[in-house]
């Protein structure tokens, strides 16, 4: 009835299969192999339980290898418990050492280097069997460690070492609003939550250890450690410090470059993709952390002053909430918009404009990103009546006649939300490039 047919469905079902087993550290067979046998569904059901054929190639036996996600619970390590500092924030830098596997020693002298400059603890986390690299014993680290309920260092959940997604055995959230999980695979996930629970993420530390000879070629690319930190309000804080596997070990934090065990502040980054900014819904504090804009502290840096990235990019500047396409069928939202003075097409397309301007920074490209809610403009110029939105008419009359105007000059109509914010701004808009659908930029070759 839907147009799949029966071949299709079952190589789906080995294929999710297959991917199950290489995340879990697993070597599968090649796909051919596995379409002549039993196939797992995705709700664990095992086909050959169901009538199905047995399987034609050497099957895996996923309980004699280690649980890909455990906690150990027999003679578990003391928990250590670490306070909000009284004044100024506590710093850890967490990484792990993967047994019979060499350290990127120039990675290492650079973590230490860092660690020393912020008076941060270096904690390096074993996983795997074996012996580490004797270079990292003295900074060797068992117990979970507890920041205020903030930060949970979840050293006592062992995650297979060949694992290529290591958090995808983890089960449901755990309390604490960053769980940091040792494992060299570098991930970060939000987990699923109620939103009165408040932000929850999971992230695997990275490790300071070459790849394993046994490790799937490019399953890890990057040297990494995580950087803790909890301030005196007892608000804790992670982000991944990344440096290239093959690389000489140097890594930037912020606006600080280390590089030869030498530290370099006051580096600009290459770009900050903003995402989503839906500018009609903005938080203000949001807005005067990242642009200093409304800032009651002037004196204070932003973070793109702070940061000075060569260019910023921004995707869906305007909402288009004053005649959202989403709500016109919804009289009732329609009508709460018109009550409290909303519904304005032409104050938020002003609004958008002036953003850009004062978010703009003479040593920086802000790059706006061809989006969806851009383009309800030009939906909204093709499909609206003006005689059914008096309180637009005269913005959508001015905007149709600017519209026809351009396409009599042999001009397309994809570039026109461009050029209705450049005539909104003061400044036109200058340093502000539009990308249009379809165009490449690239940073840094990526």
């Amino acid at each position: 009835m839907m147009g799949v047919s029966q071949i299709t469905v079952r190589e789906t079902l080995v294929q999710y299969q297959r991917n199950k087993l290489r995340d879990q550290g697993f070597s599968p067979p090649p796909l051919k192999a596995m379409l002549k046998g039993d196939v797992i569904t995705r709700f664990g059901v095992n086909r050959r339980k169901a009538g199905g054929r047995p399987a034609m190639h050497p099957q895996v036996d996923v309980a004699a290898r280690p649980t890909p996600m455990r906690e150990v619970r027999s003679s578990e390590p003391t928990r250590r418990k670490v306070d909000a500092p009284t004044a100024g924030v506590t710093r850890m830098i967490i990484t792990c050492a993967e047994a019979g596997t060499p350290t990127h020693e120039a990675f290492l002298r650079n973590v230490l280097a860092y660690a020393n400059w912020l008076n941060a603890e270096l904690m390096v986390v074993k996983i795997g069997d074996g012996d580490v690299d004797p270079v990292v014993i003295d900074f060797l680290w068992a117990s979970p460690v507890d920041l205020e309920d903030q930060v949970e260092v979840a050293t006592n959940v062992s995650v297979h070492p060949r694992a290529t997604r290591p958090l995808g055995s983890v089960k449901g959230c755990r309390s604490a609003v960053w769980t940091v999980v040792p494992h060299a695979v570098i991930q970060l996930e939000t987990m699923p939550r109620i939103r009165a629970d408040g932000l929850r993420v999971q992230l695997t530390t990275g490790a300071m250890t070459l790849p394993h000879r046994s490790a799937i070629p490019g399953s890890r690319e990057e040297l990494g450690a995580v950087i803790v930190e909890l301030s005196s309000d007892g608000v804790g804080h992670c982000r991944h410090i990344l440096a290239p596997v093959d690389g000489d070990g140097s890594f930037q934090d912020l606006a600080v470059r280390v590089e030869g065990g030498s530290i370099k502040r006051g580096c600009g980054v290459e770009a900050i993709n903003f995402g989503d900014i839906h500018h009609s819904s903005l938080d203000a504090e949001v807005a005067a952390a990242t642009w200093g804009i409304g800032a009651k502290d002037p004196t204070a840096k932003s973070l793109v002053d702070l940061l000075r990235p060569r260019r910023q990019i921004f995707h869906d500047v305007c909402d288009f909430s004053a005649r959202s396409p989403f709500d016109a069928r919804n009289h009732l939202r329609r009508f709460a918009q018109f009550a409290n003075g909303g519904g304005n097409v032409g104050a938020e397309m002003e609004q958008a404009a002036r953003f850009l301007s004062v978010s703009s920074r003479p040593w920086c490209t802000s790059l706006v990103v061809a989006s969806n809610h851009d383009a309800m403009f030009g939906h909204w110029l093709r499909e609206t009546d003006f005689r059914d939105d008096p309180a637009n008419a005269i913005f959508f009359l001015r905007c149709a006649l600017a519209l026809h105007e351009r396409l009599a000059r042999g001009e397309d109509s994809e570039g026109f939300f461009e050029a209705t914010l450049r005539d909104l701004a003061a400044d036109e808009l200058q340093g502000v490039h539009f990308l249009r659908n379809g165009e490449s930029y690239k940073v840094a070759g990526i």
